[in-house]
C-alpha cells in the first residue's frame, strides 16, 4: 500500500501527521500538500524504496522526521533528503539497508540544521569519512547495534575512517554493541562539548593513551561489558575528572598494583561520581588469588607480598 492511496487524509492541515500504518511506498510528492507540517512520523512501516528526495516535495517546514523500525528495506541516494533542509530531527534506525549511507556525496549533507541522527540497528558496516561533513549543528548521533569495528582499526586500508571529525557540537554519542575493538588516536579529537558517551558491549581491552583528553565536558561514561582489564591514569584520567555516572562493570580486570590500584584509589576518594555497583559487580578476573572477587577488596600490600 502506497501513501498516495490515503487520499481522504489529503487535506491535513496540522502541524504533525501521526504515524500511519502499513505503507510499503512513498509517492513522490506525496506531502506536497501538507505546507505547514513540522514533523512527520513514519515509524513501524513496511517501506521497501530507494528514497530519491521527491517523496519529501512541498515539505519545506518539516523539521522533524521519525521513520525507524521499517525492516531494514530503505535505501537512499545522495538526493534524499535536498528538500526537508529545515530537518533538525531524522530517525532511520532499524529501517536502513547495510549500505545506504556509503554514498558520495553523503545523502545527510543538505542537512546542516540537523541536531539528532539515529543510524542505529542497521548492520551498517561502510561509513565515508565525510559522511557527515557539514552537520556542524549536530548534537546526538546514535549509531549502536552496527558492525563498523573494522572503521577504526589501525591496518584498515586507507587508515581509521575518522567520521565524527567534522561534528564539533557533538553531546551524546552511541556506538554500543558495534564489535570494536580498537579506537584510533584522533578519533574522538575535538569533541570538547561531548557530555554522554557510550561504548558498551564492545571488546575493547587495551586503550591508547590519549583517546579521551579532548574530552572535557564528558560526564557520562559507559564502557560495561567489554574485556578491559586495566583502568590506567594516563587513560582515564581526563574523563573521570569530571564524571558524574560511570558504568564499567562486567570487565574481566587485572587486579594487581599497574593495573588496578590507581583505579581502586580513586573509586575510594571520588565524591562526585557515581558507579553504579562497584563494590559488587566490579569484578576481578586475574590473579587466580583474587578471581570473582570485588575490586574493592583487592589489598595493595598483599599483592607486593
Amino acid at each position: 500500500m502506497s501513501w498516495s492511496s490515503y487520499s481522504s487524509l489529503r487535506n491535513i492541515n496540522s502541524k504533525t501527521l501521526v504515524s500511519l500504518a502499513a505503507i510499503a511506498q512513498i509517492d513522490a510528492q506525496s506531502f506536497s500538500v501538507l505546507r505547514n507540517l513540522t514533523t512527520l512520523l513514519l515509524d513501524y512501516n513496511f517501506i521497501k524504496q530507494i528514497l530519491t528526495g521527491k517523496e519529501f516535495e512541498g515539505l519545506d517546514q518539516v523539521e522533524e522526521i521519525y521513520m525507524s523500525n521499517n525492516q531494514q528495506t530503505v535505501n537512499l541516494k545522495s538526493t534524499s533528503f535536498v528538500n526537508v533542509p529545515n530537518l533538525r530531527v531524522l530517525t532511520l534506525g532499524k529501517s536502513l539497508k547495510a549500505e545506504a549511507v556509503n554514498l558520495d556525496p553523503s545523502p545527510f549533507s543538505p542537512l546542516t540544521n540537523l541536531t539528532f541522527l539515529d543510524l542505529s540497528n542497521n548492520n551498517i558496516a561502510n561509513i565515508r569519512e565525510d559522511m557527515l561533513k557539514g552537520l556542524t549543528n549536530l548534537k546526538v548521533l546514535k549509531l549502536q547495534h552496527n558492525n563498523i569495528a573494522r572503521l577504526w582499526k589501525s591496518a584498515n586500508l586507507g587508515g581509521p575512517v575518522l567520521f565524527l571529525k567534522h561534528t564539533p557540537r557533538l553531546v551524546t554519542l552511541q556506538m554500543d554493541s558495534n564489535g570494536l575493538d580498537e579506537i584510533p588516536a584522533e578519533a574522538l579529537r575535538g569533541l570538547g562539548n561531548l557530555r554522554n558517551l557510550n561504548l558498551s558491549s564492545n571488546l575493547f581491552n587495551r586503550l591508547k593513551d590519549t583517546i579521551f583528553d579532548d574530552l572535557d565536558s564528558l560526564r557520562v561514561l559507559n564502557l560495561q561489558k567489554n574485556l578491559i582489564t586495566a583502568v590506567r591514569p594516563e587513560v582515564f584520567k581526563t574523563p573521570l575528572a569530571n564524571l558524574s555516572l560511570l558504568v564499567m562493570d562486567k570487565n574481566p580486570f587485572d587486579c594487581t598494583c599497574e593495573t588496578m590500584l590507581w583505579f581502586v584509589t580513586w573509586l575510594n576518594e571520588t565524591n562526585m561520581t557515581h558507579v553504579l555497583g562497584f563494590r559488587d559487580q566490579y569484578l576481578c578476573n586475574t590473579p587466580l588469588a583474587y578471581f570473582n572477587r570485588s575490586i574493592m577488596e583487592f589489598d595493595p600490600f598483599l599483592a607486593k607480598t
